[in-house]
């Protein structure tokens, strides 16, 4: 009866496995430029799609996502980007046209997508017909961004970003840049020179958690399609862009948002369950169990086997049992004895037990490894190197004493007088398109070069890019200043 229990709970096991339904594996979304992939991260998280209509009167604004992909052409989508970032909730832009953002915010401020094209060869980068190879982002993170742990992604006709003054409330700071070296060209495919030689922004987003509102954007959608994020599983020369979607998802879900407005070219999507990452099977897939037929009772060699089995359990029983014996005797028959020596041991067996857990916990609680790459300067630089030292330093400098000589170089190139004593910004001669833009880059390089405050690294970041557009264009002869009198230059 004893040998007959384990046998019958064995095939009982093996009956209930096989009665269970397979579950069939989950239909892949095709490999192109739709977003089924980054909408069902979105409902694995548990977060549920909401309409335009329903959001209005007293909404809870916190608790909302807003996702838009390219120019939505709305204002009630504008009106509730301003609203959710105002109220304490998330929102994601990703677009490679020409878009002016200011509107989506609540302060206004300068924030815009160029269109411009920015493209990048990086070397033994795997094509695989991708009209950009994916590119080892430069990211800058001084807090919690999307793009943590984030190397290589592909992108498609991506642009950059320029942040000329960052909204009030919402404070973007560059979280990744293009390779330094790309070409950039026009959306008509016109060479744009002097800006491929600096690393151009491809995403801003807030970066501190003790703030209550979370938003990034980015100059291409593209990163989010299925086809680029199927990248991030090929053989070689495999993305991040799968890595990137899972974070920014996560990063926008925040502490617990449940809802998300999700606007693409100007149309909502209300389903996110059109794939479920939940389906894939976890691991490698377990082959099925053979039919096992039930033994025959009366086969003569299974009888010989039980008895064989059951004269060796009683052989060691008997050897134990003189065993022990043995060990009595030795104790001259004195149970107790025995059992005290034993009690002995067991008890500094655990002791030693507790005490060699104990100094583990306590060592793995006070040791703290250094971090290799605290600054994140990159690969490229090795650890405890000059050049690694001289990264820190620059990095945690103040960038004035730097910038300060290189404007006012180039100021002077452009007709300013050495000896301007006034504080006021001169005259400008402009003679491009659209000056507008061109004019509020001198003017923040003249603000910046007229002040003494340090300069950190995130406005020197934010100023690198107008730099460098107001050399392009003097390098062209495109502007300068008109030379003041005496008057003008005293006041």
């Amino acid at each position: 009866m004893r040998l007959a229990l384990p046998l019958l709970t064995v095939l009982f096991a093996v009956a209930v496995a096989h009665a269970q339904p397979q579950r069939p594996p989950p239909s892949l979304p095709p490999n192109d430029n739709q977003t089924q992939l980054f909408r069902g991260l979105l409902h694995f998280h548990k977060i549920e799609p909401e309409a335009v209509e329903n959001i209005r009167g007293n909404y809870d604004y916190s608790n909302l996502i807003v996702v838009v992909f390219g120019d939505p052409h709305s204002q009630p989508v504008v009106n509730i980007c301003r609203a959710a970032l105002a109220n304490g909730g998330a929102v994601l832009i990703a677009s490679d046209t020409e878009m002016a953002l200011s509107a989506y915010f609540p302060s206004g401020g300068e924030v815009k997508v160029t269109g411009d094209r920015v493209t990048f060869d990086e070397p033994g980068a795997i094509d695989r017909g991708l009209p950009n190879r994916p590119c080892a982002l430069t990211t800058r993170v001084n807090g919690n961004s999307p793009f943590s742990g984030v190397e290589r992604v592909a992108t498609l006709d991506s642009s950059y970003m320029l942040a000329t003054r960052a909204p009030v409330g919402v404070p973007l700071v560059p979280v990744a840049a293009f390779p330094t070296g790309a070409t950039v060209t026009t959306p008509k495919g016109r060479p744009l020179g002097g800006l491929g030689v600096l690393p151009l922004p491809f995403a801003l987003a807030t970066t501190d958690d003790r703030l209550p509102v979370r938003c990034m954007v980015l100059g291409d959608p593209d990163v989010f399609s299925n086809r680029l994020i199927y990248t991030s599983g090929r053989e070689e020369s495999p993305t991040d862009n799968l890595k990137l979607a899972n974070n920014t998802v996560q990063w926008l879900k925040g502490r617990g948002r449940t809802r998300c407005l999700f606007i693409e070219n100007g149309n909502p999507v209300s389903r996110f369950d059109e794939f479920e990452f939940s389906s894939i099977p976890v691991g490698p897939p377990v082959p099925p169990i053979p039919p096992i037929s039930p033994p025959d009772i009366f086969d003569p060699e299974l009888q010989r086997t039980i008895a064989d089995a059951g004269n060796k359990a009683i052989d060691e029983a008997e050897r134990k049992d003189a065993m022990n014996r043995g060990i009595l005797s030795a104790f001259q028959g004195r149970k107790s004895t025995v059992i005290a020596v034993l009690a002995c041991i067991l008890l500094g067996l655990t002791y030693l037990i507790i005490r060699r857990r104990a100094v583990a916990n306590w060592y793995h609680k006070v040791f703290r490894p250094i971090p290799r790459d605290p600054a994140m300067l990159g690969p490229d630089v090795p650890v405890g190197s000059i050049e690694h030292r001289r990264l820190e330093l620059l990095r945690s400098a103040d960038y004035g004493p730097v910038l300060r000589p290189v404007v006012w170089l180039l100021f002077q190139d452009r007709g300013l007088p050495g000896e301007y004593p006034g504080d006021k910004l001169p005259p400008l001669d402009i003679a491009v398109g659209r000056p507008q833009y061109l004019r509020e880059a001198i003017h923040s390089l003249w603000t910046v070069a007229r002040s003494a405050a340090p300069v950190g690294y995130g406005r020197w970041k934010q100023l690198e890019p107008l730099l460098a557009a107001v050399r392009a264009a003097a390098d062209d002869d495109r502007w300068r200043f008109v030379v003041p009198s005496p008057r003008d230059a005293a006041s």
